[in-house]
């Protein structure tokens, strides 16, 4: 089993590499052109060159209020301790840069032979397939205060049984699962590394598995909330690609 957890997971680091680096093309000036302003919009809601706000002073404020006065509302918003102060940013720039960080991190990690007398801990992956009850989970405070080159010591992400059933790349897969739990590390070094930040909206009473996360993800597409740039579960689907070769 151990060797099949290793081979699976250097696969799935491998194919979540090649999916970041295609949208970080498709994030360049060259390659942001109609066809994928489109299909941002068609997967966010909101386009590109929208304003978005989740940086802002001002909602740095409001979550902070919300967060103290509201701790039972199910749409708590997500506070990343350190969030870069930008008021005007567009999707397209957080997204860009989004992407960027994410792609650093992906090559700072890796999928080792087993470190420890469980055989469990991999690099930077916990064989954790004997629990049932999710895909993957991690702590997002891991890269608070950490510098990035340490990455590849400290990091830790932990894989469930539901993982190993997902194909390697495209809708719900170890690629995209990957790339949602990359966005849920918090931000370090002056915001020019780490992730997005983001949670498992709703967060109120922490995971479970029969929230309605998928459903919540649409609406919040639907309705034009910028927490699609907060949600783990909206960044997720930026990332069901399947990159042929």
């Amino acid at each position: 089993m151990t060797n099949q957890f290793q081979k699976m997971m250097d696969e799935a680091l491998k194919a979540t590499k090649k999916v970041l680096e295609q949208r970080q093309k498709d994030l360049s000036e060259k390659g942001w052109n109609a066809d994928k302003q489109n299909e941002f919009f068609k997967i966010f809601g909101i386009n590109g060159s929208d304003v978005i706000t989740v940086d802002s002073r001002k909602e740095r404020e409001k979550v902070r209020k919300i967060r103290k006065n509201d701790k039972a509302s199910e749409n708590l918003p997500p506070m990343d301790p350190y969030i870069e102060v930008r008021d005007d940013i567009t999707a397209y720039i957080y997204m860009r840069d989004g992407v960027g960080r994410l792609l650093d991190m992906c090559t700072k990690i890796s999928v080792t032979s087993p470190i420890d007398s469980s055989q469990r801990i991999h690099g930077n992956f916990v064989n954790q397939t004997d629990i049932n009850d999710g895909s993957a989970n991690v702590s997002g405070d891991q890269t608070l205060g950490l510098n990035s080159d340490s990455y590849k010591n400290i990091l830790k992400i932990n894989i469930q049984q539901n993982f190993v059933c997902k194909p390697l790349m495209g809708y719900d897969s170890q690629a995209s699962t990957l790339c949602h739990e990359l966005s849920h590390f918090f931000r370090s070094q002056d915001g020019k590394h780490g992730g997005l930040g983001t949670d498992d909206m709703p967060v109120s009473g922490g995971f479970s598995k029969n929230k309605p996360y998928n459903s919540n993800a649409s609406d919040l597409k639907s309705s034009g909330n910028q927490d699609v740039f907060k949600n783990s579960y909206n960044i997720e689907k930026y990332f069901e690609l399947i990159i042929v070769e």
